[in-house]
């Protein structure tokens, strides 16, 4: 079971909004609350949409997982606690702003493959990840992160060479 699911988005999307560094640990209080102790067969979910997409080394799953040491004891591997991201990529849209000097798509191939290798050491950026995923193939006219251009169009973006060249995924 992946439960829960958090983004690292930054900026507020709207009022309802709660950044992840107050979300988890608010999250981390009622579950303590209430008694929950996550199973070992339950793993923490993470969207790093914000991490690829600004390149950064320092990221904010690295943070989220700073927050859950010593009290989300769930699944773990190597060292805990461990964090599934289940879904990431960079959206095509977010290219132009955060790169006005770089062709978008090859922006976007940049993202991926930058964030690809920055999670491969298992220290650093990749300790305790133990997945690293990308959300869409075909991108969605209103999230563009796709490998593809929107359905049902078979164009293969620059992002989608850089994934097809991870080793294992050929």
């Amino acid at each position: 079971l992946l439960a829960p699911s958090i983004s690292d988005g930054d900026a507020p999307s709207n009022r309802l909004y709660t950044h992840y560094d107050a979300f988890v640990p608010a999250l981390l209080d009622e579950l303590a609350a209430l008694g929950y102790v996550a199973h070992s067969r339950q793993a923490w979910s993470h969207h790093n949409y914000t991490d690829v997409e600004r390149r950064r080394t320092r990221t904010n799953t690295q943070r989220i997982r700073s927050v859950l040491a010593g009290r989300w004891n769930g699944y773990a591997e190597g060292r805990e606690p461990t964090v599934f991201v289940t879904e990431g990529g960079a959206r095509l849209s977010r290219m132009p702003a955060l790169y006005p000097a770089e062709d978008p798509r090859q922006a976007q191939a940049k993202c991926v493959r930058d964030a690809w290798a920055l999670h491969q050491p298992e220290d650093g950026a990749g300790a305790g990840v133990a997945m690293l995923a990308q959300y869409l193939l075909h991108a969605d006219p209103n999230f563009d992160c796709g490998l593809l251009d929107p359905y049902p169009s078979t164009v293969k973006r620059p992002a989608y060479a850089a994934w097809k060249a991870f080793p294992g995924s050929g």
